[in-house]
């Protein structure tokens, strides 16, 4: 069971920020926020000399007020992300970035052994490497969002990630859940990170908000780990054309609609970086 969304956007090379709706509802999906957060994400790729005064080139020109920017990251693990607040939009956030091919990171990707976390459910399983790298940061993430919550209290906030940085973002959503009573929470292309039990767990859960998996054509990173292997994904997909000019919605589990329809022997590396017009590859060299 899916539907079907058509939405035609231009998409541009840095897309403006547009002014968040108090109006919109937390459970409808909002490709202008898509854009927004992606905007975010790749910030996070640029390096923290850059990232704290948030000279981020076309970016921060096009959303300027983004300010108690707070990195959060450890030299060991390679993990990286950030919290930060949007005086325009009223928005506060957190953003984990994805993998940047440190060995490091790849040693922890391939480390594919699930580990039970049953504080979550009962039987509920996640990727050893994944939680191993968020354990190496958790307190830190708690310590800065709560800051940023008790600084901007009447502000939105937001939970976004790439690729690992969006496996990293869900457990910090689920952890603080109950303290930030988020928003958004939308991620670019994540990797399966858990078994069934955990999908599972995702699906019966949060029912306030729309848990937003963004994919794009044929990545092949939201292909793996493989069903095969025990791992799923929990809903819901939004999968994105390879020109960004249109999107679907998919409400089911592992739905051959959307990414799931091309085979694993047709895939494409670039549209793992690349959403909106923006390859974050590229961009960082820009900042870094």
């Amino acid at each position: 069971m899916f539907k079907v969304h058509f939405l035609r956007i231009l998409c541009f090379l840095i897309p403006s920020l547009s002014t968040f709706s108090s109006n919109s509802s937390k459970l409808n999906f909002n490709p202008q926020k898509a854009i927004d957060f992606w905007n975010y994400e790749v910030a996070s790729y640029c390096a923290p000399s850059y990232l704290t005064i948030w000279d981020i080139s076309t970016i921060s020109a096009a959303s300027p007020n983004v300010i108690d920017i707070e990195v959060i990251q450890n030299e060991t693990t390679q993990v990286f992300g950030y919290t930060a607040y949007d005086a325009d939009k009223n928005l506060a956030y957190l953003s984990f970035r994805g993998t940047i091919s440190s060995i490091t990171d790849w040693m922890n990707n391939l480390d594919m052994f699930k580990e039970p976390i049953t504080t979550y459910c009962d039987g509920c399983e996640v990727h050893s490497g994944f939680w191993k790298n968020y354990l190496s940061i958790k307190d830190n993430v708690k310590d800065a969002v709560l800051r940023i919550k008790e600084k901007h209290q009447d502000a939105e906030f937001a939970f976004i990630g790439h690729s690992m940085g969006s496996a990293l973002a869900t457990f910090a959503f689920i952890d603080l859940y109950e303290e930030v009573h988020p928003d958004y929470f939308y991620t670019f292309e994540m990797p399966r990170m858990g078994n069934k039990e955990f999908a599972d767990f995702m699906d019966a859960n949060f029912q306030d908000i729309l848990k937003v998996r963004i994919t794009h054509y044929k990545d092949i990173i939201p292909r793996g780990p493989l069903t095969s292997m025990g791992y799923y994904h929990f809903k819901n997909e939004v999968f994105y054309s390879e020109d960004c000019s249109s999107y679907v919605i998919c409400t089911g589990d592992e739905d051959p609609s959307c990414i799931n329809q091309f085979s694993l022997l047709n895939f494409s590396i670039n549209d793992h970086r690349t959403l909106f017009g923006i390859n974050m590859h590229e961009f960082k060299n820009t900042c870094n």
